[in-house]
């Protein structure tokens, strides 16, 4: 197992928008919906309606295949000089119609053509006038069309009962004054022979199933030599239910929609997500977020009246994704399924008074636990989206276009991995602990396109809660070792160091001193949020000032070993990108989460180079690294006092003491002036991972073991990842760039235009200093300072080498004489492992120091 630490945000997205093609729905026969049709008359003796008005009302229908009938209902107000008339009032009087340019009808009965020709004659006035003719769709047969047909004239011939019209052709939008228009799915009842009721109360649905592929993602990002991978798959993933949809148009052909009012009601409105998510490398990211087609949903084809309005849906899926970084390979698994109550309403009206009309919506859900496959940091969020938009055309011209977002479910995790000697789950040391919430987000959204912008009518937050639902905090324990830890894991005898020459305020180390917040939200008792009060959560105390080194003998530590301050990795890391001259980034080959596959190990990543331009340097995996380190300082102090000051009568350890921190030179201040400081990081330090600095030090350090895990795993893939990165530290100290900086912080160097006289510089400094031996008892067989260290840094740097040859020969020792050897690596990797066998390392670890 190996671990991860990102912050991201998953989206899937149900997106309603405008169809590719559409049904031209046809007029509804006037005698099925007309109640007035229906009266019984004498039709020699009582005239049919022939009656101009100055409104009408007309209903289209979807053809009859469609098992579903739309219903479009538009009533249309004329204006000034202008009335109108539908055909389909008087065709069954017809004998014969031209519906054409010379429009012309012909009475059966007399009655009718004379009432025809009292009211019709009304056009003649004057050339203001005119009246609208709907033709019959029927009575018209093949000569129909849609459009409304404008009379300017009317001439009656009394012999044939025929009336000839001048008319000419014209749209909707140009006879209408005003209009109304209301849209539905319709269920008919028949409340007697030949009529049929249309609720238009009823809306229609749109029928919202889908099943989602399997796969919804796979990313690889590289950036500056990092490289990170991100997958994301779904097993039995998707939607069901339906979203029902009515509306109301009001408008004029000057002012444009009037009113304009659309609903939306779930009906068993459904999604299911059991998502499996992995992560796998390191990286550091920015704007890395993508939204793109997962699947469309098949829907009935989007309908039309052609010049009256268009209505298309069409339901796709989206899917998208936000992430910061990823460091480390993980496996999550959960599932979460989230319902819609069916009684939420969606209402918006977008120049009503009450413009808006939103109520439920506030999902209920049902959760898998949350499992893991390795320790996890993170902070995120996932969360599915219904978006609803829909688009409407009305007259041609006039455009609407409404979104309902609806963000459901909401899962927010915060998590934290990480390790604690003293127990991060109870007694494991190795753990993570979780908080997750559940949530849903609704939006509304109204807006028009005008010259191919988008112009906002409206944008409102209806409904927003991220914990309508808490899980109970729970800690997972992972056990007493965990080699696929992205934590360094301090040692108690590397405590001291940790302290003084790790950036990172918040450490494993500062977690045995304080009470860890991880672990306090670990032992919560899972109570329900709205009940009882939850305990409050501790705060962790700003981190200490650097404790200091101090020497052995001083055991009432009156002279502290204080380390001058120094940037953080991330600032040098940036300082480096932006200029580099300064403070190189040693990158590893191996990634710094991880030693648990050794196929991430193979000799072909057992490297490190100096490494401009990348990109994902975090203090949480990489350290700002004094090439010389601070407490070598104090190991020198104590090699003093062992060797030459020990011996001597009186208080020694304060002799010693005295010379190098109360004497006039000042020359502690001086020694530690030489070291990574803000001002001298360009010429003295390198930006390091975490492990591989740990190593680093342990190499020289005065400990048995470079590495803990190393020598007590007998599983050879985790020996054969900690062998590579205890070659890669000896490695590091190698680098042409880290031998610069060791020899600048021996030897000197400028700055800014200051000179450093580097640490040699201040001994020599001390050496010159005839008061120091004025006032203190110069030891037996002391040279002298410059000498002294010079002699005691090169026999430690050496030791250090050859502890670390030593170790990788074992090592190595250990994996060749494994059983199946030859079927668990390359042939590269056995081969240098074979070389490490018998003390061949010079490649990987050799003393290369240069100082003369």
């Amino acid at each position: 197992m190996r671990a991860f630490s990102c912050t991201f945000a998953m989206l899937w997205l149900l997106q309603l928008v405008l169809a590719e093609g559409e049904v031209d729905l046809v007029p509804m026969p006037r005698h099925l919906w007309d109640g007035s049709m229906h009266v019984k008359r004498d039709a020699t003796t009582e005239a049919a309606n022939i009656s101009l008005t100055d409104h009408e009302e007309m209903r289209w229908t979807s053809p009859p295949e469609d098992p579903k009938p739309k219903i479009v209902s538009m009533v249309v107000w004329t204006g000034q000089d202008r009335l109108i008339l539908d055909m389909a009032k008087f065709g069954f009087e017809l004998k014969k119609v031209n519906c054409t340019e010379n429009m012309m009808v012909q009475f059966r009965h007399n009655v009718s053509f004379q009432a025809a020709k009292k009211n019709w004659d009304w056009v003649n006035f004057n050339g203001m006038r005119s009246f609208v003719l709907i033709a019959d769709h029927f009575l018209c047969g093949k000569d129909w069309s849609p459009d409304p047909w404008l009379i300017s004239t009317v001439k009656f011939n009394q012999t044939d009962l025929t009336v000839k019209m001048e008319a000419s052709k014209k749209t909707w939008k140009y006879i209408s004054h005003a209009y109304t228009l209301d849209f539905g799915e319709q269920q008919m009842s028949r409340k007697r022979q030949g009529f049929l009721d249309f609720n238009l109360d009823r809306a229609f649905a749109l029928d919202l199933s889908s099943k989602w592929p399997s796969k919804i993602l796979n990313k690889t990002w590289t950036s500056g030599g990092a490289k990170a991978t991100f997958d994301v798959s779904c097993v039995d993933c998707g939607t069901s239910g339906q979203l029902v949809f009515n509306g109301h148009i009001e408008g004029s052909a000057f002012g444009g929609i009037d009113k304009f009012a659309i609903s939306a009601t779930p009906n068993q409105l459904q999604a299911a997500l059991n998502l499996q998510i992995g992560f796998d490398g390191v990286i550091k990211l920015k704007d890395a977020k993508d939204e793109f087609d997962l699947l469309t949903i098949p829907l009935p084809a989007g309908w039309r009246i052609p010049g009256v309005l268009t209505f298309g849906p069409n339901a796709k899926i989206k899917a998208g994704y936000s992430l910061d970084k990823i460091a480390g390979s993980a496996t999550i698994t959960t599932g979460v399924a989230a319902v819609i109550p069916d009684d939420s309403l969606a209402r918006v009206d977008l120049f009503g008074k009450k413009s808006l009309d939103i109520h439920g919506w506030i999902p209920t859900f049902e959760t898998q636990p949350l499992q893991l496959q390795a320790e996890l940091s993170a902070t995120g969020s996932l969360y599915t989206k219904v978006a609803v938009a829909v688009s409407l055309e009305v007259l041609d011209e006039n455009g609407v276009n409404v979104d309902v977002n609806l963000a459901f479910p909401k899962l927010s995790i915060t998590a934290s991995g990480g390790y604690d000697a003293n127990g991060f789950c109870n007694a494991d040391p190795f753990g993570v602990s979780l908080d997750i919430d559940l949530g849903a987000e609704l939006e509304l959204t109204g807006w028009t396109e005008i010259d191919g912008d988008k112009n906002v009518l409206f944008e409102v937050d209806l409904f927003k809660k991220d914990d309508i639902f808490e899980f109970p905090p729970f800690c997972l324990g992972l056990g007493s070792d965990n080699p696929g830890s992205c934590s360094a894991v301090i040692d108690e005898e590397d405590a001291e160091w940790y302290n003084n020459e790790v950036d990172d305020p918040v450490t494993a180390l500062a977690r045995l001193r304080r009470i860890p917040l991880r672990r306090m939200l670990a032992q919560r008792r899972p109570v329900p949020r709205r009940s009882i009060s939850a305990p409050p959560t501790p705060t962790l105390e700003k981190r200490a000032r650097r404790s200091g080194y101090y020497m052995s003998c001083d055991s009432k530590k009156n002279y502290r070993i204080y380390m001058k301050d120094y940037n953080g990795p991330e600032h040098l890391a940036s300082a480096y990108n932006a200029n580099p001259t300064g403070a190189p980034i040693m990158l590893p080959g191996i990634d710094p989460c991880g030693d648990d596959d050794s196929m991430d190990c193979l000799k072909n990543a057992w490297t490190i180079e100096d490494s401009p331009g990348y990109t994902s340097v975090d203090k949480d995996y990489w350290d700002s690294e004094h090439v010389y380190e601070g407490d070598w300082v104090k190991s020198f102090l104590n090699y003093l006092y062992e060797k030459h000051f020990k011996a001597q009568t009186g208080d020694s350890c304060k002799t010693l003491g005295d010379i190098f921190f109360n004497a006039a030179g000042q020359y502690m201040d001086k020694l530690l002036t030489q070291l990574g400081t803000i001002a001298t990081a360009d010429k003295t330090m390198t930006v390091l991972t975490k492990k591989e600095n740990q190593l680093k030090h342990r190499i020289f350090a005065p400990v048995k073991h470079i590495d803990r895990i190393a020598e007590k795993t007998t599983n050879p893939h985790i020996k054969l990842c900690r062998v590579a990165r205890i070659a890669i530290s000896c490695k590091y100290m190698m680098h042409q760039k880290v031998q610069a900086a060791l020899l600048n912080t021996l030897t000197g160097y400028t700055i800014g235009g200051t000179q450093y006289p580097g640490i040699d510089g201040v001994f020599q400094q001390m050496d010159a200093d005839t008061s120091i031996w004025a006032d203190n008892i110069k030891p037996t067989n002391f040279t002298t300072w410059a000498n002294e260290h010079k002699e005691w840094f090169k026999d430690m740097y050496e030791l250090g080498i050859a502890k670390a040859r030593a170790q990788l020969q074992d090592y190595a020792y250990f994996l060749v004489n494994v059983d199946d050897f030859d079927d668990l690596f390359d042939a590269d990797t056995r081969k240098a492992l074979e070389a490490f066998s018998v003390g061949d390392l010079e490649e990987y670890c050799k003393d290369t120091l240069s100082w003369t």
